[in-house]
């Protein structure tokens, strides 16, 4: 009733390019709310990644911004990230997760847990409670937030302003292990809104205010040296237009990646049974 089964006609020359104009004011409009912190950014070490995130003035993940990760490396990402900013950290934990976070392992990942402020929330809305409190505060370097659930727009957007205020850096983290957790919850806790369905797939269908919008896929990795992780990184969005996927592998003791070269046909090696980016616990 309310949908025609009319053929879609295609825009005419003038039409498309008032569309293209429209499309590019619309960018700029974007553009035009970032202060001197938020035109920062922060290198990962791949420059075919880094050139995609940013120009080439200033390539890599925008700061000053709001990124989401999902997926088995979600975890280790962010801490990569945090990592490579000055300031202290806070870090929203989920309390109701299956396991504790362990601070000293994100040395792994160049975090040093010194810089760390763990805030052990107990519901959703307290996790981004703290997590806009925390991006208000111009004396921190970064905030990372668990979550099992999606995130709305308006609270998203919320996150978003307020990092673009203060050029301090939010990371929403949707974890594999967090989805496992939710779906057979310990006896005498409730189910976490979003529960049975998994970070990637919250992700992809919700809207979302965030710069960028990652999955990080845990895959096989084939140097069997001591410190050494692959995982799938795949830019699913990317305020910028940017997307794309690749094969990296992260070297503890570097503190650096790499890229991994693909297989003759274009596919990737399927993920190995341990996760790459498992909780850190003790």
């Amino acid at each position: 009733m309310f949908r025609s089964n009319a053929p879609k006609r295609e825009p005419s020359g003038a039409a498309a390019k008032k569309l293209a104009a429209l499309r590019e004011e619309l960018r700029k409009i974007e553009r035009s709310g970032w202060s001197e912190k938020t035109g920062k950014s922060v290198a990962l070490g791949l420059s075919e990644v880094d050139r995609l995130l940013s120009d080439e003035a200033s390539p890599g993940l925008r700061t000053g911004c709001l990124h989401e990760f999902a997926g088995e490396g979600a975890e280790a990402f962010a801490a990569i990230i945090s990592g490579r900013l000055k300031g202290p950290v806070l870090w929203c934990a989920d309390a109701l997760a299956g396991s504790e976070l362990y601070p000293p392992g994100l040395s792994a990942f160049g975090l040093d847990y010194r810089r760390l402020i763990v805030a052990r929330c107990r519901k959703p809305r307290e996790i981004l409670a703290a997590m806009e409190d925390g991006l208000r505060c111009r004396a921190l370097g970064a905030v990372v937030g668990e979550l099992s659930a999606g995130v709305d727009l308006t609270a998203s957007r919320r996150l978003q302003l307020a990092a673009e205020k203060s050029g301090v850096t939010g990371f929403l983290v949707q974890s594999a292990w967090r989805d496992q957790v939710s779906k057979a919850p310990p006896a005498g806790r409730r189910k976490i809104a979003g529960a049975g369905r998994s970070g990637r797939e919250v992700q992809a269908k919700a809207p979302s205010a965030a710069f960028s919008r990652w999955s990080v896929d845990a895959a096989r990795n084939s140097d069997n040296a001591a410190g050494t992780m692959a995982w799938r990184l795949s830019l699913r969005r990317c305020r910028n237009g940017g997307s794309g996927a690749w094969t990296v592998k992260w070297d503890a003791k570097a503190y650096r990646f790499s890229l991994v070269a693909e297989a003759a046909d274009g596919q990737v090696d399927p993920p190995s049974e341990q996760s790459s980016g498992q909780r850190l616990v003790g």
